[in-house]
């Protein structure tokens, strides 16, 4: 199943697929725009052009050489002018409207025009008292009367023709100003969008960020005050549901303390009343009593790592797992420790982390024959590994034996272990050290304990 994006990317992939839609219908309707009338010429432009291509035609003109004349309507008349200016048979010339035929000319200061009636070229010559309309072979045009854009094009002496094109106007200086403008905002714009994206998801990524750090025993730190108002209505009533299951875990756990603070009483009177019993039955009586007394004891310090927040310290946290290895082989457990080359400090409770590493290298103890602990320093973390010679376990119970009164060894015995409480302590105190506890078997046998904690 594939990861749905952030909400951070769709929302900045939106507002960046908005600008460009919204650049794209301008653009669309730059483009649609009615072009404008191509750039005038003159027959005496057209001939310098062609006369001298190798000295560099006028701006926007373009110079080709081809095997075929260009396609578009014929001007016989400018053909004729052309041929006159350069000097060449009509036959060696070539002239096409640029966009088709013209309605007309534009004029020009030599008060002569030219106009297209019922499909035939007619030449206008403006005089103080009216003006001449002339046609047909013997028409003339002068070299500098201003004219439609048209396409020359003069015959070689291989059989290639030499083509000039007038500038046109479709790619006009004016729209590559415009596209270029438009670029320009949307990457302008863009910046602008991804960054209110941002701005509007940070308190979503806040909210995520406090709910995974959300312990029972503290006050998560939710956006209440910040962020959109869906957002803040959220953090409020996650904040509403921390202190209503805070509230109700806090009072099954009272309650659980009482129970087990009160048995202790019943127990201490059993224990004396066991001393008049007959020594065979006395010894089991004892044993029984203190298993009860054990499991009391492991209740009573599951509440307490729970509820328990000592005043946390700057310590050297490979001290402190020398000093649970030592207590281990002081008992007579087979305990190998490698120590790391520096003091490696962390902040935290050093009576919880304590009790952590005396359960846990309790637990590689009882289940194997013996143990070796090693700490090293990766990144930003502190990583102790605890490693047994045991059986190791189902993979599928990891997730189980964090959970308080799970065991990985099913009967109850009381030889082989207590009530399952020692690695739900361990898991708990970790977390509220913002560390990790993980379990995973050995490549050769056993299980290795992992605790990851931040360094100072």
């Amino acid at each position: 199943m594939s990861r749905p994006a952030s909400v951070l990317l769709q929302t900045g992939l939106l507002s960046l697929l908005a600008v460009l839609v919204a650049v794209a219908i301008c653009f669309g309707v730059v483009l649609g725009l009615p072009l404008p009338t191509p750039p005038a010429t003159s027959i005496g432009e057209m001939a310098a052009v062609l006369r001298d291509p190798d000295s560099g035609p006028p701006r926007g003109f373009r110079v080709a050489m081809r095997k075929g004349v260009p396609d578009g309507p014929p001007s016989a008349l400018v053909a004729r002018g052309l041929a006159a200016a350069l000097r060449v048979p009509e036959d060696a010339i070539r002239v096409v409207w640029q966009r088709g035929a013209p309605a007309a000319s534009a004029g020009s200061s030599t008060g002569q025009a030219l106009l297209m009636i019922a499909g035939q070229e007619v030449v206008i010559d403006a005089r103080t008292d009216g003006f001449d309309l002339r046609s047909g072979a013997g028409t003339r045009l002068r070299a500098d009367t201003r004219l439609p854009a048209f396409q020359a094009a003069l015959r070689q002496a291989d059989g290639r023709w030499l083509v000039v094109v007038p500038p046109d106007s479709a790619l006009d200086a004016w729209r590559l100003r415009v596209f270029l403008a438009f670029l320009s905002s949307a990457a302008l714009v863009a910046p602008l969008a991804w960054w209110l994206a941002r701005k509007l998801t940070g308190p979503l990524r806040q909210l995520a960020g406090a709910a995974n750090d959300m312990q029972l025993d503290g006050s998560p730190a939710l956006p209440t005050s910040a962020g959109p108002r869906e957002v803040r209505e959220i953090a409020a009533a996650m904040a509403a549901m921390h202190a209503r299951v805070a509230a109700q875990a806090t009072e099954r756990t009272r309650m659980l303390v009482a129970v087990a603070h009160d048995l202790r009483t019943p127990l201490t009177g059993l224990r004396i009343r066991v001393e008049s019993a007959p020594p065979a039955a006395r010894q089991r009586m004892v044993a029984d009593i203190d298993r009860m007394s054990g499991m009391i004891r492991q209740v009573l310090d599951y509440a307490r790592g729970v509820h328990a927040q000592g005043a946390c310290e700057r310590i050297d946290v490979g001290a402190l797992v020398a000093a649970s290895v030592e207590d281990a082989v002081a008992r007579g457990g087979q305990v190998g420790w490698t120590p790391p080359a520096a003091p490696v400090w962390v902040d935290a409770d050093p009576d919880a982390l304590r009790r952590v590493f005396d359960n846990l290298v309790d637990n590689a103890l009882r289940y194997g024959e013996s143990a070796s602990v090693s700490l090293q320093v990766r990144a930003h973390s502190a990583l102790v590994c605890i490693r047994d010679t045991g059986p190791g376990i189902p993979v599928e119970d990891v997730p189980r034996l964090r959970q308080p009164f799970e065991r990985g060894e099913p009967s109850r015995s009381r030889h082989t272990g207590g009530l399952g409480l020692g690695l739900a302590i361990a898991h708990d105190v970790v977390a509220r050290h913002r560390g990790a506890l993980r379990l995973r078997n050995g490549a050769e046998g056993g299980l290795e304990v992992e605790v990851e904690l931040p360094v100072a």
